[in-house]
Parts: structure tokens; C-alpha cells; sequence
């Protein structure tokens, strides 16, 4: 609440310059971000001991701090717990017609005869993807989601935070200048999202369901980035990913104190624990987009020349 107040006092004092719109902005996203992270453990049942408690600040957090849904977060983040980089069940699996990861898409997609995106700049064209993709398509869905489950309550929450925006913003900085707050404060918060909810996902293990333990189908597919003050803020605690998807209502300050033993657990069972810098995590993106685009090349020419792909 405090970013969101120097956010509001940024443009009342700051006029409604350039600069200051920007910085109200950039206040703003930091403000969703974090507020993102404390929804996240309200969404997981991981602060407090009653389950109304839980649902009520997970819909407050999420719909009167960011205007988002609790019923569609619920959706969409508890099948990629349940179903963790497995294809058309994981919800945050980037998949076609806008990208091509893992051993599986790159071949279907080379069987099709049909016209399709340029995945050879699938990992250039993703920075621009996640400009927009948190604000455009997810939020966009927010209301038709609730409609639709007849979630009248989230719809009341997501409301609730254009009622307060808009009042704050608008006389300040008129409608025009309120319209680039929005989407500076959305840009920014969805850059910061896709960023950190693929890093310690993307190009593992991403592929049919397997006949595979479900501690085994986490690891295989998630890894860790270091631990430090700065990663621990930026990723809220969720760059200790192995032990959230393990322990996935265990307090996230709390991940640091087992590690240890997730470790010596994965080494007593042959399991890989994957620790990458956040600067690694987030090259692996687009690394990884760019190995898969090869992949794709080398199966359609040689489905186009002897029909067989690897």
C-alpha cells in the first residue's frame, strides 16, 4: 500500500509531466508485482489457519490490489501444480500458435502443412509478447471468466480496483494521460510476471503426461535460481521454485530452511536440483526458444524431404 500511496503522491505533487507519469508508473508495478506475491500466498492457503480468512484476502489482494480474479488464478495456477509442464493441462506452458518448446511441439508442428508464425524469431518476438500478455489477454479474460462461473464476487473484487484507480488518477492527470499510467503500470507488471513465472519452467521436461512419480514430474521440470536479497524480492521468494512446488502451502520465507533436505532427498533418489543466477534463468528463455526454432527447421525439412522426423 505504501508504493501505491507514493505512486498517487508522484503525480499529486509531480504534476502530470512525462516523468512523472512514468515514475508513478514504474511505482505502480512494483506495487502489482509484490501485491502479486502476497496473493499468491493467500491463493496457496499458506498465511493463516482458517480457509475463509484465506479466501477472503486472496480475493482482496488480487481483485481490490490488482483488479484481477481469484477464481481464474485458482484455475489456471492450481492445474500447473497439479500438472507441471504437461502439455494442453499446464495452463502457463507457452504453446502454438504463438510458440514452439519441448521434444513434442516442434515435430506436431512440422507435420502441419498449414502457414505458421515465425518461431525462428520466436525467442525475439517473446519480449514483446510479455509486454502485453498480462494485461491484453489474461485481463481481458478476468471478466469473462467470472461471468461465465456466475463469480459475481470477483467480479465486485476486479471492479473495485478500477473504483479506486480511476478517481485517484483521473482528476490528477486527465484521461489520456491516466490511459498511458495504466499501461506504463501494465507493461511493466506483465514484463516482471512472464519473466519470472517462465525462468524456472521453460524447456524442462515440457511433454506428454508420463508414467512418472509426482515429486519426479516436479523436478524434471523445475529449477531454482540463487538465493540473495534482490532475487528473493524480484521473484517473492518463488526463486526457491523445487521447494514451492513440493511444499506449495509451506510460507515462502520458510523455502531457505529446507532446501538442505530437498537436496539430500534428490541425491539419495537420482533426481537433478537445478540451480541457475537470474541472469542464466532469464538467458535460458530465450535460448531455449531459439535451440527449439533448429529443432522445428531440421524436423520440417526432413518431413518435407524423406517424411520421417526424429
Amino acid at each position: 500500500m505504501m508504493i501505491y500511496l507514493a505512486a498517487y503522491l508522484t503525480v499529486l505533487y509531480g504534476g502530470d509531466g512525462l516523468m512523472a507519469v512514468l515514475l508513478s508508473g514504474v511505482l505502480l508495478a512494483t506495487g502489482q508485482q509484490q501485491a502479486g506475491w502476497l496473493q499468491h500466498d493467500f491463493g496457496h492457503l499458506s498465511v493463516f489457519k482458517t480457509m475463509w480468512m484465506e479466501n477472503l484476502w486472496h480475493q482482496v489482494t488480487i481483485g481490490l490490489l490488482k483488479g484481477a480474479s481469484s477464481g481464474l488464478w485458482r484455475d489456471f495456477h492450481y492445474r500447473h501444480h497439479a500438472k507441471t509442464n504437461v502439455m494442453e493441462k499446464d495452463p502457463d506452458i507457452l504453446e502454438p500458435p504463438l510458440f514452439v518448446i519441448g521434444d513434442i511441439m516442434p515435430v506436431e508442428e512440422a507435420k502441419k502443412s498449414k502457414k505458421t508464425l515465425p518461431y525462428n524469431f520466436q525467442h525475439l518476438y517473446y519480449i514483446v509478447v510479455a509486454v502485453i500478455w498480462l494485461f491484453v489477454p489474461y485481463h481481458s479474460s478476468v471478466f469473462l471468466f467470472s461471468i461465465r462461473r456466475q463469480r459475481w464476487q470477483d467480479v465486485a473484487f476486479s471492479m473495485s480496483f478500477y473504483a479506486v484507480f480511476l478517481p485517484l488518477f483521473l482528476p490528477q492527470l486527465g484521461l489520456s494521460k491516466t490511459i498511458m499510467l495504466y499501461i506504463v503500470m501494465r507493461a511493466l507488471e506483465s514484463q516482471w510476471y512472464c519473466w519470472v513465472t517462465q525462468m524456472t519452467h521453460t524447456g524442462l521436461g515440457v511433454g506428454r503426461e508420463k508414467n512418472e512419480s509426482w515429486m519426479a514430474m516436479q523436478m524434471n521440470g523445475t529449477f531454482n535460481v540463487e538465493q540473495g536479497l534482490f532475487n528473493d524480492w524480484f521473484t517473492g521468494h518463488l526463486n526457491f521454485h523445487i521447494e514451492h512446488h513440493l511444499f506449495p502451502t509451506m510460507p515462502r520465507h520458510n523455502f531457505y530452511k529446507i532446501s538442505p533436505l530437498v537436496k539430500s532427498v534428490c541425491k539419495k533418489h537420482g533426481l537433478d536440483y537445478e540451480v541457475k543466477s537470474l541472469g542464466e534463468a532469464f538467458a535460458n528463455i530465450l535460448s531455449f526458444f531459439e535451440e527449439i526454432w533448429c529443432c522445428l527447421a531440421d524436423c520440417t525439412f526432413q518431413y518435407q524431404s524423406v517424411l520421417t522426423c526424429p
